[in-house]
């Protein structure tokens, strides 16, 4: 029993701190943009960020908790730790050299090196969600172009200067908390499924808490989503929070783990093609793909092996 206790309050830490590493790997996909456009201090976005985060797992993020269900278990023990250890470990190395990181496919990654092993991998599954996420940044990439074109034309329509910039203003700050909501309805609801696959309100209270307070970690990140892949201004800034909150916010509808990170990146750079491809960093894009297409492999394999080392000593 002793043993069983320790497994299970370990496997809390790791789940509890694994939020907050998501919290401070994603803020800057809320806030990120922001920054870049000069529109908010970071305090203000944390705050933003943290509401639209709490109320999002709150709402909807029971839609995603089933979905590890179908392919490992729903509580905590060794395979929750050895998600939840691997996943965390990633994060933390992406965060540390500064690259939004799609934790979506570190944790559904380890979730099929835990049945990889156990000889049981859910192919229907690993093909619908890959499909998934290799779409994500491209259809983002093109709401973003079709929405940046229409909020163009309508930006014509408004005469007075000083009313575009209050009302693209306004767009931002509700795309960012919009973006945060998603991110709690999709990623902490999937997260949250780790401990139950019907979690209790209480518990994605305290989920969505503590992917907030990991906003306090995101100034590095929000530098280089904001900064380095597109010199973004105000209109550009509201059609990535909305474009890529939109698309996620679909397949939360639809129960399927998707990446924020992705969509913002891929509304980014669709924003960056509408203005002039020159304004796009090519080697850090082509750095981030490659880093996105090796995390669910490379999760997979090392929670495995984590897994068949857990079992070894107990």
């Amino acid at each position: 029993m002793d043993i069983q206790y320790a497994i299970i309050l370990s496997s809390a830490a790791l789940w509890g701190f694994s939020l907050f590493m998501l919290g401070a790997n994603n803020a800057a996909n809320a806030i990120g943009a922001l920054m870049g456009a000069g529109l908010t201090s970071i305090r203000l976005g944390q705050a933003i960020f943290m509401l639209g985060v709490t109320l999002g797992a709150l709402l909807e993020g029971y839609k995603l908790s089933m979905v590890l269900s179908e392919s490992i278990w729903t509580s905590l023990g060794f395979e929750s730790s050895s998600i939840l250890l691997v996943s965390t470990a990633i994060t933390l190395f992406a965060t540390s050299i500064g690259v939004p990181l799609p934790v979506t496919l570190a944790v559904v990654g380890g979730a099929w090196g835990i049945s990889f092993y156990s000889g049981q991998i859910p192919w229907g599954q690993v093909t619908v969600f890959s499909i998934t996420w290799v779409l994500t940044p491209a259809v983002a990439a093109f709401v973003s172009l079709v929405v940046y074109a229409v909020v163009r034309k309508l930006r014509r329509l408004i005469r007075k200067v000083l009313d575009a910039a209050l009302l693209e203003g306004a767009i931002s700050l509700i795309g960012s908390f919009y973006i945060a909501y998603v991110l709690g309805a999709n990623t902490v609801g999937l997260i949250s499924g780790l401990t139950s696959a019907h979690p209790p309100l209480i518990l994605l209270l305290i989920a969505g808490l503590i992917t907030g307070l990991g906003g306090v970690k995101s100034i590095k990140v929000c530098q280089t989503v904001g900064g380095q892949f597109v010199d973004l201004g105000i209109t550009a800034t509201a059609i990535v929070q909305v474009s890529s909150a939109l698309v996620i916010h679909a397949l939360t509808q639809i129960s399927c783990p998707a990446s924020i990170t992705q969509a913002v990146v891929g509304a980014i750079l669709g924003v960056g093609i509408f203005k002039g491809v020159r304004a796009i960093n090519y080697a850090l894009v082509a750095r981030v793909f490659f880093l996105w297409a090796l995390t669910p492999v490379i999760a997979a394999l090392l929670t495995c092996l984590v897994y068949a080392q857990l079992l070894s000593l107990w």
